[in-house]
C-alpha cells in the first residue's frame, strides 16, 4: 500500500476517533487495532499525531494523573478537514468502490 495513502487513512482515523472524549495515543491505536483489524505500530501512529498537532488539527494536553501520557482532542480546522475529506465519499464512483470493498463482491 502506498504511504501516501496509508498516512491519509491514518490520520482520517485519528480525527474521527477524537470527536468525542480525549483521547491517548496509546487508546487510539489499541481501538484501531480492534476496530480495523490494522497493524498500525508507535512508529507510524505516533508521528501521524505528531503531524496533526502541528497543523493545528488536534490538541495536545497532558493526562493528569500520568507522568508521559497526552490527552488528544479534534480542533476546528481537524472537524473542517474531517468533513473535507467526507465529502470526498459522496463521489459516485468512490462510493462504489469502498461498497465492493467492504462487500467483496
Amino acid at each position: 500500500m502506498s504511504s501516501t495513502i496509508g498516512k491519509a487513512l491514518t490520520s482520517a482515523y485519528i480525527l474521527y476517533a477524537c470527536r468525542g472524549e480525549p483521547k491517548s495515543g496509546y487508546r487510539l491505536m489499541h481501538d484501531a487495532r480492534e476496530i480495523l483489524l490494522a497493524k498500525w505500530g508507535p512508529g507510524s501512529f505516533y508521528p501521524a499525531m505528531g503531524e496533526l498537532v502541528r497543523n493545528r488539527m488536534l490538541t495536545r494536553t497532558r493526562d493528569k494523573g500520568r507522568r508521559v501520557a497526552y490527552a488528544y482532542r479534534i480542533t476546528a480546522e481537524g472537524r473542517a478537514y474531517l468533513k473535507m475529506i467526507t465529502g470526498y465519499f459522496k463521489n459516485k464512483e468512490l462510493g462504489k468502490f469502498m461498497t465492493y470493498l467492504m462487500d467483496g463482491e
